[in-house]
């Protein structure tokens, strides 16, 4: 399994993002594959069809699991409450920026037709 995390080149004008790739690390694996469940019942509990959703938040998952792997002062807390946080943040930023596009050609549409 890889992870995404973006990355912030400085010392560029405009500040580009690339994309760096950061496999995960044996432990995170495991611990990816033990608490794999959650993604499931997170998108059961959003009511989110798995087949359409599933490809959207699996990065953000792996991505909680790097972050709780990673930082010891979030292992005081449960991981579903970690990865409730970074999976409710990702499904709301992709429905904003699915609905802004879909509003967005609705007024193109509704100009187009006056």
């Amino acid at each position: 399994m890889r992870q995404l995390r973006w990355k912030k080149e400085h010392g560029e004008e405009d500040k580009k993002r690339i994309i760096q790739i950061v496999p995960l690390t044996e432990e995170e694996k495991r611990f990816a594959e033990e608490h794999h469940d959650y993604i499931y019942q997170f998108m059961r509990s959003y009511r989110l069809a798995v087949s359409e959703w599933y490809d959207i938040l699996i990065i953000p998952y792996l991505n909680a699991v790097k972050k709780y792997c990673s930082r010891p002062e979030l292992q005081i807390y449960p991981f579903s409450a970690v990865a409730k946080k970074v999976l409710s943040c990702a499904y709301h930023h992709y429905w904003k920026s699915t609905m802004h596009r879909r509003i967005c050609l609705m007024v193109v549409l509704s100009l187009l037709i006056i």
